[in-house]
């Protein structure tokens, strides 16, 4: 009786709109770049209400020059939709050879359609800038802190921001001595990334469940403005198109997703 319950109500359309959302899939980790600067996570940082007054494609195309000119150009850069998912950033990425990966709308956690969640790149970069800026008194005091930090050694890992980009330790105020400001290879780098990664995964994946794969034109459901919603799927990937009948909301993750019932 329970399960002719459960059938009953599963096919229900009222209540499959109100459903609870979907618990959080296995983690899928993007590739681990073995090359440095080679894959990049870009983000606009917002802190105490102060906004910047340009964030126009014009804008972000202007800085990524600057950086490119430092550290040369990556292979893919990671990052939000708006407004890196622009034409004018898409044709500066084709231009410079490049790729843009987005994330799926209403879960910037995780950058990419391959990415569901994990170390959350850009916005972990964010995260940590704001609590440096927070306790840093002015700018001198923060561009030392931002050294500081670029000589730390990364949790898990046995090397430093610096050392993953340059290969070699900065000079700080801290006394130190030549030989180990001497450039050097970063020697089981790929083997520490590895575990770092894995142990992350058994983790997460502790209260993950795999969801159905879907096919082109099912019936599904999508989680949006606090409920679900049915929609034609257009495209089976890990981030699917859908089509919500105002036009297309690309990347959806099957997180926010549900098979629709044929009783709706």
């Amino acid at each position: 009786m329970d399960s002719q319950i459960e059938s009953f109500i599963s096919r229900c359309g009222l209540c499959q709109i109100h459903q609870s959302k979907n618990v959080k899939e296995p983690l899928i980790a993007q590739d681990i770049p073995m090359l440095a600067f080679s894959k990049v996570g870009c983000d606009i940082l917002e802190l105490g209400g102060k906004y910047y007054t340009a964030k126009s494609s014009r804008e972000i195309i202007k800085f990524w020059l600057e950086v490119f000119s430092r550290f040369g150009i990556p292979k893919t850069i990671i990052c939000d939709n708006v407004p890196f998912n622009s034409y004018e950033c898409k044709q500066f990425a084709n231009t410079y050879n490049f790729e843009i990966i987005t994330s799926s709308p209403n879960y910037p956690k995780g950058h990419g359609p391959n990415y569901p969640k994990g170390h959350g790149l850009a916005e972990k970069a964010v995260h940590i800038c704001k609590n440096i800026l927070k306790k840093s008194a002015n700018e001198q005091q923060v561009l030392l802190s931002l050294l500081e930090y670029r000589n730390s050694k990364i949790k898990d890992l046995d090397f430093t921001p610096s050392q993953l980009l340059q290969n070699r330790r900065c000079r700080t105020k801290l006394p130190i001595t030549d030989t180990l400001l001497k450039p050097k290879l970063n020697d089981g780098l790929e083997m520490q990334f590895q575990n770092k990664i894995e142990n992350y995964r058994n983790h997460y994946n502790k209260t993950a469940k795999p969801k159905k794969e879907f096919k082109v034109l099912d019936k599904v459901l999508f989680w949006t403005d606090g409920r679900y919603k049915p929609a034609p799927l257009d495209l089976p990937k890990t981030a699917h198109h859908v089509n919500n009948g105002l036009g297309l909301l690309s990347n959806k993750l099957i997180q926010f997703q549900n098979e629709m019932s044929l009783g709706w």
